[in-house]
């Protein structure tokens, strides 16, 4: 998934997304307004590519480490706390840590914008949601025929109708790919 095109909608629409059929799962842009925030972690701090456990570590930062946020985003639970932060990692490099291990310095980090919807539920009259991408994974809700959605990131599973693709949705649940369209020619990168 590309970032620049991902990233385009506003903290209202997030609430938005929350209260409607749409589940927003996209990767995080580049602020707008260009601020940056502060923060530094209170642990030992895992680093990944995208905003979910499920994705690549790309590092650790020992306890009481100086990080720049770029701005939050809600994904799946780490002990308790659905935020995760953009950090900057270089000059022009990001990458995702769980605000539960970050106490801010200054300001709260915005929310972070979001993209348009990379897809839609093509089973009728629902899709089920799991815990893990699994179908012997415990059920988690569904959702309806023509609901639209952005992934975080995708793994490969149980194999479903000959697919064997499953997509991390920001809440932490997990949607087989097979019952998913994929739309405006984004499909979600590999979480690892």
């Amino acid at each position: 998934m590309r970032v620049s095109t991902r990233m385009r909608a506003t903290a209202a629409a997030v609430a938005t997304a929350l209260a409607v059929p749409v589940i927003s799962l996209v990767a995080i842009a580049t602020p707008a307004n260009a601020e940056v925030y502060k923060g530094v972690t209170t642990a030992s701090l895992n680093v990944r590519s995208f905003p979910t456990p499920a994705a690549r570590l790309t590092g650790t930062w020992k306890k009481d480490t100086k990080v720049t946020i770029a701005c939050k985003i809600q994904g799946p639970d780490v002990d308790g706390n659905r935020f995760w932060y953009r950090i900057q990692t270089g000059k022009n490099t990001w990458r995702y840590a769980a605000a539960r291990y970050i106490e801010n310095v200054g300001k709260v980090p915005h929310y972070c914008t979001l993209g348009p919807a990379d897809g839609q539920v093509t089973a009728k009259p629902s899709v089920k949601l799991r815990t893990a991408p699994s179908l012997e994974a415990k059920a988690a809700g569904s959702l309806k025929y023509g609901a639209k959605l952005n992934a975080i990131c995708k793994v490969n599973g149980d194999e479903v109708d000959g697919n064997e693709r499953w997509y991390q949705l920001y809440d932490g649940r997990w949607v087989t790919a097979r019952y998913i369209k994929n739309l405006n020619g984004l499909v979600p990168e590999f979480c690892k």
